[in-house]
This record gives C-alpha cells, sequence and structure tokens, in this order.
C-alpha cells in the first residue's frame, strides 16, 4: 500500500492511464447511456491505454524517425495523439462506421447504445414533440427542446420537457399557458410516443 504513496510511482500511473483516460472521455461525451462505475472505469482506461500504446509505442520510439524535444514528444504521446484517437471515435460513434462495415461484409456488430430510451433520446432533434404516457394512464405532452434533458441513468430514466402543451378532444396541440417545463420521474413512464 505504500508503494501508491510514491510521488513517482503515481506520476507513472497516471502516465499509463493518461491515454485511455483522454480518449475514453472525448469518446464518452457522444456516446449515450449509463456510465460505468470507477472501478470499471479504471479498467476500461487500463485496457485502452494498453492497447493505445501497443499501437503507438513503435511509432513514438522509432530509431533513426524525426527528432523533436521531450516535452513536445510527452505532450503528442500523453495527450494530443490520445485527444485525437478520442474524437476519431467519437466520430465513429456517432457515425457508426464500425456497425456499417460490419454488414457490409456480414458481421453484426453490438450497438454501442446498451438501451433503446438512450438511442431513442439520443436521436431525437431539437423542437421534436413527444406524448409521455403515465403509470396511472395520463398523459403529459410537450416539446423536448434544447432546455430538455432525458436522463442516461441506471437508477432512473427521467425525462424534463422544456414546454408542455395540451391535447384538446379534436387532438390540436396548444401550449399549456402560462407557459412551463415538467420533470417526469421515470418510475412514472408507461411510454414515450415520438412525434
Amino acid at each position: 500500500m505504500d508503494d501508491f504513496a510514491d510521488p513517482e510511482k503515481l506520476k507513472a500511473l497516471a502516465s499509463l492511464l493518461a491515454p485511455g483516460l483522454i480518449i475514453l472521455t472525448v469518446r464518452s461525451s457522444v456516446s449515450g447511456g449509463p456510465k460505468p462505475d470507477f472501478k470499471d472505469r479504471i479498467v476500461h482506461y487500463a485496457a485502452i491505454s494498453s492497447i493505445y500504446y501497443a499501437v503507438a509505442y513503435p511509432l513514438f520510439n522509432w530509431k533513426g524517425g524525426l527528432e523533436i524535444d521531450v516535452g513536445l514528444w510527452r505532450i503528442l504521446q500523453y495527450c494530443l495523439v490520445p485527444l485525437f484517437v478520442g474524437i476519431v471515435l467519437a466520430y465513429e460513434v456517432q457515425g457508426q462506421w464500425l456497425s456499417r462495415v460490419g454488414s457490409r461484409v456480414g458481421l453484426l456488430v453490438a450497438h454501442p447504445t446498451a438501451a433503446a430510451w438512450d438511442f431513442a433520446f439520443e436521436k431525437i432533434r431539437s423542437g421534436t414533440f413527444i406524448l409521455v404516457t403515465l403509470t396511472d394512464g395520463s398523459q403529459v405532452a410537450g416539446l423536448l427542446g434544447a432546455l430538455s434533458f432525458a436522463s442516461s441513468s441506471r437508477e432512473e430514466r427521467d425525462l424534463l420537457l422544456e414546454r408542455v402543451w395540451t391535447i384538446d378532444q379534436s387532438g390540436n396541440w396548444t401550449e399549456a399557458q402560462p407557459a412551463r417545463s415538467i420533470l417526469l420521474c421515470g418510475k412514472d413512464i408507461r411510454y414515450v410516443e415520438i412525434f
């Protein structure tokens, strides 16, 4: 346990995990779903860092290659290249390139989003109307705008609607007066219709 109190060993551990931390932080900023707990994130950082070092180490230690200052070399290896890799992976998540390539060669690639709730709310554009049916049978209509939010928490899939609308007997939608937002707790939501 005293090994972790040694500043040099902490620095070495941080430098080993830094690429994975940067790559996964950038990638996860565009992917929905619940985030793993701390222990699992450390394992993911270590795994991604290991893959990164397996690929990047030869590039950064190639004898006879371009010689650069040690400080710049460290910034590139530990920060800028992982940042670039994270951005590329973020684009992959949003564009689903791996799934497309897999389907072309007959491979079924698991979707990166674990729950339909997260998938649906990732894809909804700002300004979409939704109708939420609650467990008691009542309904709430609203605008899912830029100030709305759909939670990705494992514990509670709550929903904040930016604007509440009312639906009359004829099916016409009008904005509720006075204008207001509403927070719907996940345990009260039976299903959501997206228009």
